[in-house]
């Protein structure tokens, strides 16, 4: 599977120029990993998990295009569906542990490909 990412990374750069995959790409990436690591946190599977964050992404391509007039990207859907991936397959926890002295707030994130 990861090669399948690196092909992907490669299509999202041929597609655009240099300046516009910096911030713009990475950003799609970070928010539909922040996406579907959501839903994978709230108990939906990775399959679900994964298409949540491609939906949410191709959603604000459509929302772009409707009410922006922004052409829509293939490039941004690529980072989109590779951020909905890294987001599908982390597990994040977070639990709380109360004692006499003391609140413990204790998390975890693992990213398993």
């Amino acid at each position: 599977m990861k090669v399948y990412i690196l092909i992907a990374m490669m299509i999202v750069s041929f597609n655009s120029s240099a300046a516009d995959i910096g911030k713009d790409k990475y950003m799609h990436v970070v928010a539909t990993t922040a996406i579907s690591t959501a839903f994978k946190f709230y108990g939906y599977s990775e399959t679900e998990s994964f298409w949540g964050g491609v939906i949410a992404g191709a959603t604000k391509e459509a929302a772009s295009y409707v009410f922006l007039n922004v052409k829509p990207d293939l490039g941004d859907m690529v980072a989109n569906t590779i951020g909905a991936y890294i987001g599908s397959k982390s597990n994040f926890t977070f639990g709380i542990v109360n004692n006499e002295f003391e609140t413990i707030y204790k998390s975890s994130y693992t990213c398993k490909f």
